[in-house]
This record gives structure tokens, sequence and C-alpha cells, in this order.
């Protein structure tokens, strides 16, 4: 079984005025390593306990076990290097599914492009902590 380390918080009284529905949960990661961050493009997070990955990019936020991450960072991988050049980079028409069924991304060329490196990083970023930890059992 995964152990789950995130814990729900109760929204701040101020959201429940505005969204009026009591519904609202907060998730946040316990503790966390930050493997990519970038103010205008978004966040890529690693949960200590779990290792869960919490992403924040556009208007969405996606948590990955590892696994999923991978897979996901493999398919867009595999989608930037197969766009065809094109005059109109800002079309939105690229779906990429997520783990969860009912919500895909719907991306530009350019958008595309700036998630894969994104992904692309923290996927360096992981694999260096991995390392590291490695060293320091020994």
């Amino acid at each position: 079984m995964r152990k789950q380390c995130f814990q729900i918080r109760k929204p701040d009284p101020g959201l429940l005025q505005i969204f009026d529905n009591p519904l609202i949960k907060t998730y946040h990661m316990c503790t966390y390593h930050t493997c990519y961050q970038n103010e205008s493009k978004g966040y890529i997070v690693q949960c200590t306990e779990c290792r869960r990955l919490q992403m924040g990019y556009g208007n969405m936020m996606i948590v990955f076990f590892p696994d999923e991450f991978n897979s996901f960072r493999r398919l867009v991988s595999g989608l930037q290097s197969e766009q065809p050049l094109e005059e109109r980079r800002q079309l939105k028409h690229i779906v990429i599914p997520t783990p969860a069924d009912s919500v895909r991304l719907l991306l530009s060329r350019d958008d595309l492009a700036e998630l894969h490196e994104m992904l692309e990083e923290a996927d360096s970023e992981i694999k260096a902590r991995q390392l590291l930890e490695l060293f320091a059992l020994k």
C-alpha cells in the first residue's frame, strides 16, 4: 500500500465566501524538495515521505506517483519530438492525457516545448537527488 502523506487543510474562510462551497479543499505536501521552479512557467516538487510529485503548470496542479510522472514525461518528450514545424505555434491543438481519466491538457507547440523543458529539468534533478541519496547511505 502506498503511503499517503498529503494533508487536507480547511480552506481559507475568504475563499469560502468567494466560492460559497464548503467542499473546497486545499492540498499540500508535508515536506518536499523542489525539482523545478520558474515563476512564469510553473513548478515541480517531490514529497520526501511518499515520493509523489506535484506539478503546477498554467492553471493546473497535477499530482503524480513517480511511475506516473515518468510515463507522463516520456509521453510529453515523444510528442515534442513528433511535432512538425509549423507557423501557428500558438494554436492549442495538442491533447495530453493526465493520470485523472477525465482531465486532459490542451497545449500549443510553444506550451508543449515549455512543459517538456520543465519535465526534463525536474527529471534531471530527481535523478541527481537519487544518486546523492545512494552515496549518503554508504
